[in-house]
């Protein structure tokens, strides 16, 4: 049988080997592993058969090696098999293969069998031919041995075969091996050892060090000229280019700096195996460009240069299509511009990624794209998530497993996105008053249509009371999870925005508001004209978890704004509802009552413990007497809509039950007129609505003495609606929020319409009035307010007393009524009205 044995420092010592060849500098003698010597006296980079000589103690190479004129075969005399605890060799190569040592660099012991050597060939791609300059095969067909494990480095021969070709490639060599027998008991060397005893043959010429390891597909940066003293971007590019499709070798540990951006311009897989890559770039470049697709980076540490660089580009504006089915796989980016630069590109995923300290975290223009296990630590400039999808078709866009809790400041920002997912997320801000804007604000600029933020949980500790994430032109919008932030509201919602449904838990303390002047179901964020319901249904806005039912729905119509004109009696409130029968399903249990309340920006409804509106459930007993429910007063008081709540434990013989609205619960008295508006109010046991809902009109508490007049509030604004996208119902209330000294408080919609096309009647606001003429025959008396324009005019024209005005005029109660057309007519207990004429 013939049999094969290859002694090369490349098998024998394979990590020695080729990290040595690899760190090799210029000008240098170098001695690898006590195996090699090699050269690097000229770019060429040979061994030479000098250096072979001088490192193995050998005076002339030559006389210690074939001359390649005998065939192979005629060797086998020289060669030595070696077994264990026998004096004799009579045992047939055939019968040791069970007890084989698997040849690893630098170790003195193995345990495997044949099959592992595969693991120590280096991964080699090529086939035998490909290095046959480097290979020594010696052929053995010995059935005897004649010497112990000691002689062996006198005996074994290195044979330099110049055979032009072969017929075995590397997969097969394990079957041609001969294996060295351990367990020896007179042995005295061990496997480290045999190093020293093996002689490597070149050619003559010598063989350059990078030919050699590129020969084995191993692509060393450090062969390329790489070695993390200087600019080494020409060198890794270099290394990166001649492994493609492959990867190059980067030694783990290792640092580098480059000056200007590494570039992966085919389909290509890199592994950095770990190293830092430092960025010397000044001018915002990324370190890392990748501009093809079916590739990717993985294992790398990039640090920014002081934020004067981008970590890693994927994709140009100059081509939509450079990047897709990109992976980018456990990377961390420090102190960069930009961490991620994801101009174009689709189907691409980022997993296991650690932004840290960088200007903007994430910056994403790609669609169809999966990021997972993203930790957002510590940026503390401007975003952690940037999404711009505007004019770029940013669609399923999906962030998992996001950890921004070490974030000192962020403004993120999503725009013009469709089906975005953002799941599993936990964000808290790293404490103090860092933040001057929400840290994501969700659409502004450019609608987002289906988004979906599912299981967020964070907290928030800055005073400066932004909300955490505000909800501007969404169309489409889910938001679940566990809110918190007592000093900050954790979600609000703006008047842009619609079809949006809530399913939060938030922690004590913390409250919701949609904040817009829009009021009704303009954009649709109160659906079906729900504005004039008590409970609006919530086909759009469901907060699941804050429970408002789809089967409590019933119509108050035109009864749910409330204009407060005075108040002089602590806690002056309205019952909005009475239970007096059916209360024993609720003894003993948790009734909590909520609610969507409009407060007015006025001194009068402070956010603090004792000046306040809540809604409050009350509980009458026969032997516990009244109890009021807990309330959670937090607000936000610069006018919005907010949702309050209030719980209560119903005694077990609870025989009323009242909902109150208080309007201030204080002793000072209101003494202005202003708004509040309650809208969706709902009156659950723990998550499950109640059916007994609120089915009579408001009624006066014995409390209240304020005067309280009904419309539909629908917004505030500064001047008379003109936009074109907003319906407008007669009845609607446009409230003046900029009024000046004898101007317009506001106006009434006469005659329904989108925006301008509707018709508003003005409510003028009077000063003081005063008599600035006197009655003569035929005489006048003309009214003016403090500006001086007349406002009441009475005079005598010569054929008719003439009564006219630019304002409203309500004198008294009487029968008597002057229409518009200056007619007289005799009403029912009716006012004596001056109207337009």
């Amino acid at each position: 049988m013939k049999n094969i044995l290859i002694l090369l420092g490349v098998f024998v010592s394979v990590s020695a080997f080729t990290q040595e060849i690899g760190n090799l500098p210029e000008a240098t003698t170098l001695q690898t592993t006590d195996v090699l010597v090699v050269e690097q006296s000229d770019s060429t980079r040979k061994i030479t058969k000098a250096n072979l000589e001088t490192t193995l103690g050998i005076s002339d190479l030559e006389s210690s090696m074939s001359t390649a004129e005998t065939d192979v075969e005629n060797i086998q005399d020289s060669l030595i098999t070696v077994y264990a605890d026998v004096a004799t060799a009579e045992t047939d190569i055939l019968n040791i293969q069970d007890s084989l040592i698997t040849v690893y660099a630098d170790v003195a012991t193995a345990e495997g069998d044949i099959e592992n050597i595969q693991d120590s060939l280096l991964e080699a791609t090529g086939d035998i031919l490909n290095i046959q300059d480097s290979l020594i095969t010696v052929y053995s067909d010995v059935a005897t041995a004649e010497g112990d494990i000691e002689n062996i480095q006198d005996s074994l021969i290195t044979v330099y075969s110049d055979v032009s070709t072969t017929e075995t490639d590397v997969e097969n060599i394990q079957d041609s091996l001969i294996t060295i027998y351990s367990d020896v008991a007179t042995a005295e060397t061990d496997i480290e050892n045999l190093q020293d005893s093996m002689i490597t043959t070149f050619a003559a010429t010598g063989i350059n060090t990078t030919q050699l390891a590129d020969s084995l597909g191993w692509f060393n940066v450090l062969s390329y000229g790489a070695d993390g003293v200087g600019d080494d971007v020409t060198y890794i590019q270099a290394a990166i280019d001649a492994a493609a499709p492959g990867t190059p070798y980067f030694p783990p540990g290792m640092s580098f700096t480059v000056g200007s951006s590494l570039t992966i311009n085919t389909n290509q897989y890199v592994d950095f195996n770990g190293v830092t890559m430092n960025s010397g770039i000044t001018n915002g470049s990324p370190v890392i460009k990748i501009l093809s697709s079916e590739c990717g980076i993985s294992n790398i540490y990039i640090t920014g240069n002081s934020q004067q660089s981008d970590g890693i580009m994927i994709g140009d504006s100059a081509v939509l299509d450079y990047a897709h089915r990109v992976r980018i796989i456990n990377v961390e980016i420090y102190d960069c511009d930009t961490a991620f630069n994801h101009t174009y590109g689709w189907e691409n995923t980022f997993e296991n990624i650690l932004i840290k300290y960088n200007n903007v975290g994430l910056y994403s223009w790609g669609g169809d794209n999966l990021y997972q296990d993203f930790n957002f630590s510590g940026n503390d400039e401007q975003d952690f998530i940037f999404v711009n999808g505007a004019s770029n078709h940013l669609d399923s866009w999906v962030l998992q497993n996001a950890d921004a809790s070490d974030t000192t400041q962020s403004a993120s920002r999503i725009d013009g996105v469709s089906a975005m997912r953002m799941t599993t997320m936990y964000f808290e801000m790293a404490g103090g008053l860092y933040r001057d804007n929400s840290w994501l604000i969700i659409g502004g600029n450019d609608i987002v249509n289906d988004i979906k933020i599912d299981g967020i949980e964070y907290g928030n500790y800055n005073d400066d009371g932004v909300p955490c994430i505000v909800v501007d032109s969404v169309n489409g919008g889910y938001f679940s999870g566990y809110f918190g932030g007592a000093r900050n509201e954790p979600l609000e919602i703006t008047t842009r925005s619609r079809n949006i449904k809530l399913d939060v838990i938030p922690k004590p303390g913390a409250y919701i508001t949609e904040k817009g002047d829009n009021l009704g179901e303009a954009y649709n964020y109160f659906p079906n004209g729900s504005f004039e319901h008590w409970f609006g249904g919530w086909h759009s806005v469901t907060p699941s978890n804050i429970t408002v039912s789809l089967d409590t729905v019933h119509t108050k119509s035109g009864k749910n704004a409330i204009k407060v004109t005075g108040t002089n009696t602590t806690a002056a409130g309205f019952v909005l509802l009475r239970i007096d029968d059916g209360l024993e399903a609720l003894w003993g249990k948790t009734v909590t009552l909520g609610a969507w309340v409009y407060i007015p920006d006025s001194s009068f409804f402070p956010n603090n413990a004792t000046r306040l509106i809540k809604p409050t459930i009350k509980v009458n007993s026969y032997n516990g007497g009244t109890t009021n429910g807990s309330v959670q007063y937090q607000y936000t008081i610069s006018g919005g809509w907010n949702y309050l709540r209030s719980t209560v434990t119903v005694h077990d013989d609870a025989t009323r039950l009242y909902v109150y609205l208080y309007l201030n619960y204080s002793s000072a008295d209101i003494t202005t007129d202003m708004w509040v508006t309650v809208d969706d109010m709902q009156l659950y046991h723990e998550t499950v609505p109640l059916n007994r809902v609120i089915n009579t009109s408001l009624v006066n508490a014995p409390t209240t003495t304020s005067k309280i007049e009904f419309g539909l509030l629908r917004q505030k604004r500064s001047a008379v609606p003109t936009d074109a996208d907003m319906y407008y119902k007669q009845g609607d209330i446009i409230y003046n929020v900029a009024p000046t000294e004898g101007g317009d408080i506001g106006w009434v919609c006469t005659v329904a319409g989108v925006g301008g096309a509707a018709t508003w009647e003005a409510g003028n606001q009077f000063d003081d009035i005063t008599v600035t003429g006197t009655i003569t025959t035929p005489g006048s008396i003309y009214v003016t307010d403090a500006g001086g324009s007349d406002s009441l005019r009475i005079y005598d024209d010569g054929d008719t007393t003439r009564f006219e005005s630019d304002n409203p005029i309500k004198i008294g109660e009487g029968s008597l009524v002057v229409g518009t057309d200056g007619n007289v007519g005799i009403g029912e207990s009716s006012p004596l009205d001056i109207l337009h004429v």
